[in-house]
């Protein structure tokens, strides 16, 4: 190895000590600002289970108005059976297979979006009181700090141990809320391709393999029943 290599190699080690003397001499600065930044990702994370919650009430809304539809439409077509209205009772048992297939696929996005609901809610809640934790052990590292800086004692070695421990675990943690993210978006494109496969009953129907004269036959045979 030449002289200049040598020399290089000693300037990159200098400034690779400097560096990390700079961080440890810091780390309670350091762990301070990853609690905010993690905090930030916190009220993101509420903010989007406001989002998923409003979602789940409109959803809610949508088929309770079905559900209405529907009982005003048996009850209809009961009274057209009743006065001889076969055509009438057709038409109306017709609106009502349409309605009970809309509000079997809203169903089942209104069970999506509530099984991600109490999920997100947990995760949540977990976050919330991990970080409370974390604040508190701040609280104790800071006093720690103080009171080796009164005694006199040198308070890098055990002060910026400490925060080495809990950077690791605040890095652990803010990778959880990035997992967190990530299963987030892969819900939605489940969600997704869940409502999307609702489509296949059309096709059937379109095909032929289901007809809705089938479907108009049974509801007005449990209407009659």
């Amino acid at each position: 190895m030449s002289v200049m290599t040598k020399i290089h190699t000693l300037f990159r080690s200098r400034v690779r000590e400097s560096a990390e003397m700079l961080i440890d001499a810091n780390a309670i600065r350091v762990f301070e600002q990853e609690l905010v930044d993690s905090h930030g990702a916190i009220t993101e994370a509420k903010h989007q289970l406001t989002l998923l919650m409003a979602e789940r009430l409109r959803v809610e809304r949508v088929n309770h108005d079905l559900e209405q539809q529907i009982k005003e439409r048996e009850s209809q077509a009961t009274k057209a059976l009743n006065k001889d209205k076969g055509e009438l009772a057709a038409a109306l048992a017709g609106d009502i297979v349409d309605l009970e297939h809309m509000l079997e696929r809203q169903t089942s996005v209104l069970s999506a979006l509530l099984e991600r609901e109490v999920a997100l809610k947990g995760t949540v809640q977990r976050r919330v009181k991990r970080m409370q934790e974390f604040q508190r052990e701040l609280r104790v590292v800071k006093a720690t700090q103080n009171a080796h800086r009164v005694m006199g004692n040198i308070e890098g070695e055990v002060g910026v141990r400490a925060g080495q421990v809990d950077l690791q675990a605040s890095l652990n943690r803010i990778h959880d809320l990035q997992q967190q993210v990530d299963d987030q978006y892969q819900a939605a494109d489940e969600l997704e391709s869940y409502v999307s496969s609702r489509g296949l009953d059309q096709q059937l129907e379109d095909a032929g393999i289901v007809s809705k004269d089938e479907k108009v036959n049974a509801v007005l045979a449990r209407i009659q029943s």
